[in-house]
């Protein structure tokens, strides 16, 4: 289970939280379940029921080495997780979504991705295991340490801000960081002839992107064990999933634009393209986010 994993390498502590969805009944019902006697409520078994699964479901990760507690909470799934972040103190929200494939696969699910939107702290997302045949989660569900790290960046405060979280994890957890600047050469097309890249300008593309990427590298040395910069031209979502799995990168830290009201809705085309087609888990830090501790509680 990552979120354990991650709280036994950063000693924090894990709140299990499981909402029960609302009910078509009216408050009071009662019912006659095969394995009681007499009427109970229908919201007291319901709850009852939801944290006996929650103990058989989790008991292993009781000996796991990390402090971890169970909750069951009635509610809209979205709302009552905002309002455990809160009552929690939590620093990361783990959140599991489905594997899906096909169109379906790029759904990330209305929960997690209305969680993702709106969690006033970073968001790790973890898909299902397996899909479409391909193991997800490789090494970091695995090893319960973290050994590399990518981090797309774009030299804005949204890749400020998960630049510095990645680099509280690659310290914590003696992680190799690898920094990666995708950019796009202008075309130009003409009717009846071919898109053209205009050389100069894609040659001072690559060397700003050089440029750029070598001084980020150079103001992390010394901050981290290992660090590396990489440029890649073309598509961002392509290549940030390409060269994470070349390198074999354990954790993916995505910045994401983090503004209040509509606006923040608005993640990024290409975040949101990540987040819905990475293999391994994805940790998500909104721009507005200073830098975040290492968790006390995930």
């Amino acid at each position: 289970m990552l979120a354990v994993e991650y709280a036994r390498v950063f000693r924090g502590r894990v709140v299990i939280l499981h909402v029960i969805p609302p009910t078509a009944f009216p408050e009071g019902t009662r019912v006659l379940p095969v394995d009681v006697s007499d009427p109970i409520d229908l919201a007291e078994y319901v709850s009852a029921r939801a944290r006996r699964l929650l103990d058989e479901h989790f008991s292993s990760v009781l000996t796991a080495g990390a402090e971890v507690r169970k909750e069951a909470r009635s509610g809209n799934a979205v709302e009552t997780i905002l309002r455990a972040i809160e009552e929690c103190g939590a620093k990361l929200v783990v959140v599991g979504t489905h594997g899906r494939t096909g169109v379906a696969r790029l759904v990330l699910g209305s929960v997690a991705e209305e969680v993702l939107r709106r969690s006033p702290v970073p968001v790790m997302l973890v898909h299902e295991p397996v899909i479409d045949g391909q193991e997800h989660n490789r090494a970091f569900a695995d090893a319960a340490t973290l050994k590399k790290i990518l981090v797309p960046i774009d030299f804005g405060p949204a890749s400020d801000a998960a630049v510095e979280q990645a680099v509280t994890l690659a310290s914590a957890s003696s992680a190799e960081l690898t920094l990666l600047h995708v950019y796009e050469a202008p075309v130009f097309a003409y009717p009846g002839a071919p898109f053209i890249a205009i050389e100069d300008i894609s040659i001072a593309l690559e060397k700003s992107a050089r440029a750029g990427i070598d001084t980020v590298v150079h103001q992390l040395t010394g901050r981290v064990p290992r660090v590396a910069g990489l440029i890649r031209q073309g598509s961002a979502w392509r290549h940030i999933n390409e060269v994470a799995q070349e390198i074999r990168a354990d954790l993916l830290v995505l910045g994401t634009h983090g503004r209040q009201g509509v606006p923040r809705a608005l993640i990024g085309s290409v975040a949101e393209k990540v987040v819905r087609t990475s293999l391994i888990p994805v940790l998500t830090v909104h721009a507005a986010e200073s830098t975040v501790a290492t968790p006390a509680r995930t």
